[in-house]
């Protein structure tokens, strides 16, 4: 046994703020958060100290996995705004192998959205489900729904970035 080394798992800060019509996708970055908090539990009761449990919640990011996702809305799929390069996560799961923290969210949509939530969830929850459902169903344009790569992998969308950022 090594007996030292850090654990990085990957949510989202849908992890801490659930998002309406995302709802598996809430539930399963809300089950990376609470698995990676435990582990830290026991990690602090019967680990070894030099054993690190980190989770890293990125807000969106410019990836293909929008392009990815199964979409049945009959709409466009697009990411919330604002996007963030994906750099930015990659920085961050360095930063934590070399300076562990129980939870980093990227992104300062992020930052905001789970600090608000701390404060007034009930009225955060109203709003969020709110603008996800004008920008799944009310916003973007006619689209064909999609399986996404749920079924098999897709050729398209391989790349690290989505090229969804208007800033780019």
């Amino acid at each position: 046994m090594q007996g030292s080394g850090t654990l990085i798992n990957v949510a989202s800060e849908v992890g801490k703020v659930p998002l309406a019509f995302l709802a598996t996708y809430s539930a399963a970055k809300h089950g990376v958060v609470g698995l990676t908090a435990a582990i830290r539990q026991e990690l602090r009761e019967t680990g070894p100290r030099n054993v690190h449990a980190c989770t890293v919640l990125p807000s969106a990011m410019d990836t293909p996995f929008f392009e990815h996702a199964a979409n049945y809305t009959g709409h466009v799929t697009v990411p919330p705004e604002p996007v963030y390069d994906p750099q930015e996560v990659i920085d961050a799961i360095f930063d934590l192998a070399e300076s562990p923290r129980d939870e980093v969210i990227v992104g300062a949509a992020g930052k905001r959205a789970v600090f608000m939530h701390g404060l007034a969830p009930g009225r955060i929850e109203k709003q969020a489900g709110h603008s996800n459902y004008k920008a799944a169903f009310e916003e973007p344009p006619a689209g064909p729904r999609t399986r996404g790569s749920v079924a098999e992998p897709m050729q398209s969308g391989r790349e690290l970035e989505g090229g969804w950022r208007k800033d780019k």
